[in-house]
């Protein structure tokens, strides 16, 4: 959502905003980069879709 469908939705009634952050942290040669952002991704969708609106 973008800030004004935010506002809008809270405005409507909405109780509930779900903010995903992830990050990237130093890691060694191992790692893949961005792994945090694609674990936050899949459980906020996870979450979103049980969230009654």
């Amino acid at each position: 959502m973008t800030w004004t469908e935010a506002r809008d939705a809270v405005r409507s009634g909405a109780t509930i905003i779900i903010i995903p952050v992830g990050g990237t942290e130093q890691s060694g040669p191992q790692m893949a980069l961005g792994k945090h952002n694609v674990r936050v991704h899949c459980v906020f969708h996870a979450m979103a879709d049980t969230i009654p609106c």
